[in-house]
């Protein structure tokens, strides 16, 4: 049974003076930040008025968001697991497969299409299907027309439905003006973070309409089919949802910069500030520096692993330095090397990210033991860290492990970040 040891060990790791990856001048972070967009959410939305709550900003519209505990167990992680992701390869001939006649036909019948383990669905609120991930939105008219009447129902009580919890399964529900967003997930994943990633689908349609087209064609009509103005748009949500599941730079809130060497990054700096907007000229400056050259074999080039900075007893990690909101990681080894075992590894990492930023119960570090490994993450108020190590690492060794970690960070960190904030 796994357990989670008392939270001690950073009494052990000697944390840096200035964390690795900081800027020693002020520079441009984004905001809405997961830690403020979780804790906005924690908030009470009692004396809202629905009105103000489906017209609101991001981090209004996502208040009071209900806390679930996610730590994952020996025993409920087994369970998840059980249900295997599909490859692109695969995906690809479900959704074929999806598109013949006969029972594939209705989504509902198919095994293929309810063994998926994150749906996601756009409607109206006047309940017209817009957008459906892994079939046709026209096949799931009563489905969707079911998320519009619970939306509705909840509503008509001056209240906003946020999810709704069936045994391992989330439907999690996001309502920003005359559209519906819903997530209906068997991952890892926890309500805050699925409902982080309607809002960028939602981004991802208003970058294409335009927030003021979007509410003027339904103010016109309430029952407009939207997919008229998105086509061809489809793509752009499913590539976008595709890289959510691999990408955690969506939960981290940060980017992650490509490796370059100081002199090369201060070339490239110089160039676009001194050509401002003539990409052209742009392009042949950094060809004739070689600095091209040098952005496209750094592109190229494998990324390093933690086996070779001498580090065999760390499998993967994630480094967030929070005042830069810029992250590192290494390229994956075995066993992460298949996308099911790589999607299984981002889902602890993003159990582990929840239970630290929790709203009701923050943690500061936790040290767990699965059955194929263990999971240390670490938070400071300079950075955020995620370490997976060998299932039988003891904690000395991982203190000492992240230990030399933060330093070969520390010693790298020109290269692995942006440390300075260029003016245009």
């Amino acid at each position: 049974m796994a357990a989670k040891e008392p939270a001690t060990i950073d009494d052990g790791i000697p944390e840096p003076g200035i964390e690795p990856g900081a800027s020693a001048e002020t520079m441009l972070v984004t905001t809405d930040s997961f830690e403020e967009y979780e804790q906005e959410m924690s908030n009470s939305i009692d004396d809202r008025q629905m009105k103000e709550s489906t017209t609101s900003t991001i981090s209004k519209i996502q208040e009071d968001v209900q806390d679930i505990p996610t730590t994952p167990t020996t025993s409920n992680t087994r369970e998840l697991e059980k249900t295997a992701a599909l490859d692109d390869s695969e995906l690809d001939d479900v959704t074929q497969r999806l598109g013949q006649s006969g029972i594939d036909s209705d989504p509902l019948r198919c095994k293929a299409w309810l063994a998926q383990k994150k749906h996601v669905f756009i409607l109206s609120q006047a309940g017209k299907p817009i957008y459906s991930r892994y079939s046709s939105e026209d096949k799931l008219v009563t489905v969707m027309g079911v998320m519009q009447a619970l939306v509705s129902f909840v509503q008509a009580g001056s209240d906003m439905i946020r999810s709704v919890h069936a045994g391992d399964t989330n439907f999690v529900f996001v309502v920003k003006g005359p559209l519906i967003l819903v997530a209906v997930s068997k991952t890892l994943e926890s309500v805050p973070q699925l409902t982080l990633q309607l809002t960028y689908v939602y981004n991802q349609i208003i970058s294409v309409l335009t927030q003021s087209q979007l509410t003027r064609v339904y103010d016109q009509r309430r029952n407009f089919d939207l997919r008229r103005l998105l086509t061809g748009s489809e793509r752009l949500i499913d590539h976008l949802l595709n890289f959510m599941d691999r990408e955690p730079a969506f939960f981290l809130g940060a980017i992650k910069c490509l490796p370059l060497l100081p002199s090369m990054r201060t070339s490239i700096t110089q160039t676009v500030i001194q050509i401002c907007g003539k990409i052209k000229k742009i392009v042949e400056k950094l060809r004739r520096t070689n600095c091209l050259e040098a952005i496209n074999e750094s592109m190229n080039k494998p990324s390093i692993k933690t086996v070779d900075i001498g580090l065999p007893e760390i499998r993967h990690v994630l480094y967030k330095c929070r005042s830069t909101a810029q992250f590192w990681s290494p390229g994956f080894q075995p066993p992460y090397t298949t996308d099911e075992e790589i999607e299984r590894l981002l889902g602890l990492y993003q159990c582990l990210h929840h239970r630290l930023h929790s709203p009701n119960r923050p943690l500061k570090l936790i040290f767990h033991k699965l059955e194929k490994e263990t999971m240390l993450a670490w938070v400071t108020l300079g950075f955020e860290l995620y370490v997976t190590f060998e299932p039988l690492v003891t904690k000395p060794d991982a203190i000492e492990a992240v230990s030399k970690l933060l330093k070969w960070i520390k010693k790298e960190e020109e290269r692995l970040f942006i440390l300075n904030s260029p003016t245009f």
